[in-house]
């Protein structure tokens, strides 16, 4: 999930939805590949050997592809780059329709990434046993708890880790009063 003043809330929606629906389809090629999703008339010794091979693979399989799933949306979040800029307004204007030129190709790219990953979820859906479909959604599940409760509980407990310990650290404090109490410092030493 994405913060900013500078990317849309329909923007910043789009690119977590292209988050979810890539590594679900990041999740059926690897199992489509991998020879994990069997078709209906296979040999039974393509099955794995017990339940904790297959709970080991599909909890493997739903971090790898929240890792790699959130590629695409990188890619059109670098393509959305903005800063404050101040000119005439002539380039202002000119500026603003590049701007919106820029939305319009990242709208378009991320639906078009987020169509061909759901059509090829439903084909692979489709065309797989009620088993591997099961083990495909809990790798689904898997990355998306990932993407929406442990990422953001690591990063918390780790700035909560880092602002604890530098707390401890008298040099620390000093240069922090300084840069964001720089008046009511001057007065304290006088």
């Amino acid at each position: 999930m994405r913060c900013s003043i500078f990317i849309s809330c329909s923007l910043s929606a789009l690119l977590f939805i292209c988050d979810v629906v890539t590594a679900s389809a990041l999740a059926a090629f690897f199992f489509q590949a991998s020879g994990g999703a069997l078709a209906e008339n296979v040999d039974s010794r393509c099955e794995p050997a017990n339940l904790h091979e297959s709970l080991g693979r599909v909890l493997a399989v739903g971090s790898l592809t929240m890792i790699f799933g959130i590629l695409p949306s990188k890619v059109l979040s670098k393509l959305h780059q903005r800063d404050v800029v101040f000119c005439s307004l002539d380039k202002w204007e000119r500026q603003l329709r590049l701007w919106k030129m820029q939305d319009r190709i990242i709208l378009s790219a991320g639906l078009a990434v987020i169509a061909f990953c759901f059509f090829y979820d439903l084909v692979f859906i489709a065309n797989v046993t009620p088993e591997d479909g099961m083990a495909w959604y809990v790798s689904c599940i898997t990355s998306l708890a990932q993407t929406l409760f442990a990422m953001p509980l690591l990063m918390t407990t780790l700035i909560v880790i880092v602002v604890a310990l530098s707390r401890l650290s008298g040099q620390v404090r000093l240069e922090v009063q300084q840069l964001c109490c720089h008046d009511n410092f001057q007065l304290k030493e006088s």
